[in-house]
């Protein structure tokens, strides 16, 4: 149970399988000023996913009994979605300072090419 779903068993539900390929590079530098660092790292995938699970809403159950949860949803297989994306992040540090900062952009989509899969953020 958490605040979104009150979940209901699926003794169906099938492991997912993910056949995902990456390439990505990664820079460091030394010294730029004095004593310092600063490294960057870049990362693209590409991927299919047999029976991804994700939450199915279910709404014509009602509301779940005691108000904690909003609604009723079940684990469920998607036979077949593709994801891919990439991530990027940086690194600055000195003997007294460090800043760093990332971000990823990530799609998944099922077989028919419709955006899949509401538990995933966006990003």
């Amino acid at each position: 149970m958490n605040i979104h779903y009150y979940y209901i068993p699926n003794p169906d539900l099938k492991p997912e399988t993910v056949k995902e390929y990456e390439l990505g590079f990664s820079f460091k530098k030394e010294q730029i000023f004095t004593d310092d660092h600063f490294d960057m790292k870049f990362i693209y995938f590409n991927g299919k996913i047999e029976d991804m699970i994700d939450v199915k809403p279910l709404p014509h159950l009602g509301v779940p009994p005691g108000g904690f949860s909003q609604q009723y949803g079940q684990h469920q297989n998607i036979d077949q979605a593709k994801r891919h994306g990439f991530e990027i992040s940086s690194n600055y540090q000195t003997e007294d300072f460090d800043f760093g900062a990332s971000f990823e952009r990530l799609r998944i989509y099922n077989k028919r090419r419709t955006k899949t899969s509401i538990t995933t953020p966006k990003s």
